[in-house]
């Protein structure tokens, strides 16, 4: 199926734009989250190999969904659950993205304060 997505990127927040299902957005997110602390230590000249303990911002994923399938107004999609579960062994990462649908008659709130998603283009054509 064919995706098309926006995106839009800082040290510490994602936001993607999808109009179709995809269970793969927390590795594209964790990716993608990885290349932003690439260029935030790189830009800070942090030193990742000294003794102290560089902070770092809080890292938040969002995904805008407008697509024609059925979802719910909010919905975390975990990264272990691409993992197999193996007796005795969790995974040392993790990864949550929050699905947020911005479709016509969900998420009143946040339509009411962001403009760029209550104005008609950020919803699909067919709802």
């Amino acid at each position: 199926m064919n995706q098309k997505t926006k995106q839009l990127d800082t040290a510490n927040q994602s936001f993607y734009h999808v109009c179709t299902r995809n269970p793969n957005m927390p590795m594209r997110g964790l990716l993608c989250l990885a290349r932003n602390f690439e260029s935030y230590i790189a830009q800070n000249h942090l030193n990742m190999y000294g003794r102290t303990l560089q902070k770092f911002p809080l890292p938040q994923y969002y995904i805008f969904y407008n697509g024609t399938e059925d979802e719910p107004d909010r919905r975390e999609m975990k990264l272990t659950d691409a993992f197999p579960e193996i007796e005795g062994k969790t995974s040392c990462i993790e990864c949550t993205a929050t699905l947020l649908n911005i479709n016509y008659g969900h998420n009143a709130e946040l339509m009411e304060k962001c403009r760029k998603l209550k104005h008609p283009v950020a919803r699909h054509p067919s709802r």
